[in-house]
């Protein structure tokens, strides 16, 4: 029996220990999905406690990882906000540790590469900022202005895609770092092969470049053309869709055009039937083949592309000088969207043009109140009521514009056109 007695407490023991491990382990799980979500909606200084305390056992590594992001996006917030760079330093490092650690633990990720190689990058920026380009450099080799930070950087992000090559955000990232270094043609080759991940380019960042960039376009479109037959995945119909829709950005009309075709032999969903007759419109009005173009955006009309190829029509009306039809268009077009300020606007330019003063009016009004602080709808009831001489009414439109902002470019414009509708009355 005394023998015994040491085996069960040793039993008591381990149990102890266990219970102790399965409830931290849960409390830490508790605390690493709340701190995801947090980190989701950018609520950066309440996730960050409860992922620092979820990094235990098997959620260490991505706990730290995410940890590592949050502090990166808290550093990036403070920057925006005004701090100096060098005051919220100690993010930038706490980050670096986080993700160092992530990926110490877990090293085939992919995704805990490119977390670290992203911190890199803000480093070799943060090091630009400090010291600026050496006038010696002007001139010469763009890589000659990137720096060990960006350097490690970009070998980092490579190693990343060699564990995840399929992943076209990573492929994204890395030509977002090219461009931002300026290095033109890594930053083509890197955009072509996310192009061969994936040839979509609306699920890709590159469509958010102010202004776009003609050559990541084509060279996204070499990628996305080569990659045909090659991304199992993805239905070929839904491929010659996604390049019909580059060719038309492009304004490359016989090419959208050849593809859409294409797109329309194979294609048997009807939604996709009329996304293809949508785009194939617009390819044809831009070869001005205006009876055909109108006849597939009347077959793009289901319910839910309706707006956008009503849209089309009443700018193909208003193209080929049909003017009744255009406004009949717009007025649907306002009913079937009607807080599309562009809608509102061409309406009222349709109607004033054609002596329809009162509908322009009603339709600027009604745009107006939707759109209380938008300068256009008020810009345009000046130009209006100037049309019909009615200079009271213009004079209050351009009170209530100048109230919105005086410095706004359309107060100048009202202005200048309220005086010379006063000297020539004078």
């Amino acid at each position: 029996m005394n023998r015994r007695r040491p085996v069960f407490w040793l039993l008591c023991a381990l149990s102890i220990v266990l219970a102790m491990r399965a409830a931290y382990g849960f409390v830490g799980g508790l605390s690493f999905s709340e701190g995801r979500r947090l980190a989701r909606i950018g609520d950066y200084e309440r996730a960050l406690p409860l992922l620092d305390r979820s990094a235990v056992g098997e959620l260490d590594s991505e706990a730290r990882w995410l940890a590592a992001e949050v502090r990166l996006g808290l550093w990036q917030q403070r920057i925006e906000d005004g701090a100096d760079p060098e005051d919220v330093a100690s993010l930038l490092a706490a980050a670096y540790r986080d993700a160092s650690a992530a990926l110490a633990s877990s090293p085939a990720s992919g995704w805990y590469w490119m977390a670290l190689g992203n911190l890199y990058h803000q480093a070799e920026r943060l090091s630009l900022h400090r010291q600026g380009i050496p006038l010696g450099l002007v001139g010469q080799d763009r890589w000659t202005f990137v720096g060990r930070p960006g350097r490690i950087a970009i070998g980092m992000m490579r190693i990343g895609l060699t564990r995840e090559p399929n992943w076209y955000p990573f492929h994204d990232q890395l030509a977002y770092v090219y461009y931002d270094y300026r290095l033109k043609s890594e930053t083509f080759e890197a955009v072509y092969r996310s192009a061969l991940a994936l040839p979509i380019y609306e699920l890709h960042a590159y469509r958010s470049l102010r202004p776009p960039d003609a050559a990541i376009l084509d060279a996204f479109t070499r990628g996305a053309i080569d990659s045909l037959g090659k991304v199992p995945w993805l239905r070929p119909v839904v491929h010659r869709i996604a390049l019909g829709r580059l060719e038309v950005r492009r304004e490359n009309w016989a090419a959208a055009e050849a593809h859409l075709r294409e797109a329309l032999a194979m294609a048997t969903v009807p939604l996709n039937i009329a996304e293809i007759h949508y785009y194939l419109g617009l390819s044809l009005i831009g070869q001005q083949r205006f009876d055909e173009a109108a006849e597939a955006l009347v077959a793009a009309e289901t319910q839910t592309l309706e707006p956008l190829a009503v849209v089309a029509r009443a700018g193909l009306a208003e193209q080929t000088g049909h003017w009744p039809e255009a406004i009949e268009l717009w007025l649907r077009a306002r009913r079937l969207s009607p807080r599309r300020l562009d809608v509102s606007l061409r309406l009222a330019r349709a109607a004033r043009r054609n002596g329809l003063g009162d509908l322009a009016v009603h339709t600027m009004r009604e745009a107006a109140r939707t759109h209380p602080r938008r300068h256009e709808p008020l810009a345009e009831l000046v130009l209006i009521f100037l049309d019909q001489g009615d200079a009271a009414k213009a004079r209050k439109a351009f009170r209530n514009l100048e109230g919105l902002d005086p410095q706004h470019p359309s107060v100048a414009v009202a202005r200048r056109r309220l005086e010379r509708a006063r000297s020539s009355r004078d």
